[in-house]
């Protein structure tokens, strides 16, 4: 019997050791990035959802910018929370020699208002909670227990993942069986359907069944939020993840600047209300008030420019980058 449990522990403790060795060979999102920083840091940061990634090509804006596109770093990702770009940020500070010093973030905001999220929201999105262990410290355990929202069966989940490197592998075979497909075929394991005009960054499914669905699904959002729509308050500024994020890039000597980004009508419909409209105003102020800067990108852009209603058509991306740089270089002057 004591043999039986000394093999049995062995055995656990040789998985484990697999799964971890496993776990620090993949880099991935803000891993990859960590990499980057850690030889050469990077002088402007952009954080967000898929829109970000979609939206802003490092290449055309470092182009504008007359910067190395190293210096570029679109960390934009579908399903990502304002918390794990929050917990992402403070291990490029930690891995880049210089840490953060002297560089710019880059937040979007759609229709001039950012991610107001707080602490008591959930700290992942259920479609893709795995992002949230990539970025989370295991001494960020305890806080994510008191303060985030979420089902206790997500949260031991995301615990384990934390602890435990078999745990943490669960969310990584799909993401090695996608890989692999591209390397064997040369092709996305979507569905094989033509693809539209986007790019395959950000987590953004480029297949025509997936973009049907995002455009059902952009209809159906936006509907929701005009029926949950409220006026914001001072408290809902002062208690987001926005202001956390912003005080701690200046301790780290980083510049914040939120800029607007293009979205379809459909999506610009809550900003057409009175609410919208008085949300906007609060918003400008407090983000003044907190020593943000608001910037608005002149971009013009029809329905038409947005295929699956959430993401700009890839050919005006670059041109909205170019924008985007020109906005900022004006700003400075």
């Amino acid at each position: 019997m004591r043999r039986f449990i000394l093999k049995t522990v062995v055995f656990l403790v040789t998985l484990e050791a697999t799964g971890w060795f496993l776990l620090a060979q993949q880099h991935y999102w803000y891993e990859d990035a960590a990499d980057r920083v850690a030889v050469a840091p990077a002088r402007f940061i952009f954080i967000g959802s898929s829109r970000v990634a979609q939206a802003v090509v490092g290449e055309a804006l470092s182009s504008e910018l007359r910067l190395a596109s190293s210096m570029v770093l679109n960390l934009g990702r579908g399903y990502s929370t304002l918390a794990e770009h929050y917990f992402g940020l403070r291990h490029l500070a930690a891995v880049s020699p210089s840490g953060l010093r002297g560089g710019v973030v880059f937040l979007e905001a759609p229709e001039g208002i950012p991610d107001l999220s707080t602490w008591d929201d959930p700290w992942f999105i259920s479609a893709d909670p795995g992002l949230l262990s990539m970025t989370m410290r295991p001494s960020d355990l305890p806080a994510f227990w008191l303060r985030s929202a979420g089902s206790l069966e997500e949260k031991a989940s995301l615990t384990a993942a934390e602890v435990s490197s078999l745990a943490g592998l669960r969310g990584s075979w799909s993401y090695y069986a996608r890989a692999g497909w591209h390397s064997l075929t040369g092709r996305r394991a979507d569905d094989g359907a033509e693809e539209i005009e986007l790019a395959a960054a950000g987590g953004v499914r480029t297949s025509r069944a997936m973009f049907v669905a995002a455009r059902k699904l952009a209809e159906e959002m936006s509907m929701r939020a005009l029926r949950d729509q409220r006026v914001l308050t001072s408290q809902d500024i002062e208690a987001s993840i926005l202001l956390s994020l912003s005080s701690f890039l200046k301790k780290e000597g980083a510049d914040v600047v939120i800029f607007t980004i293009p979205m379809s009508s459909v999506q610009q419909r809550t900003s057409a209300t009175e609410a919208g409209r008085r949300n906007r105003d609060l918003v400008a102020v407090a983000l003044k008030r907190a020593g943000m800067e608001l910037l608005r990108v002149e971009f013009p852009t029809t329905d038409d420019d947005f295929p699956d209603l959430w993401h700009l058509r890839h050919v005006r991306a670059r041109e909205f980058s170019r924008a985007l740089a020109r906005a900022y270089l004006a700003d400075r002057h």
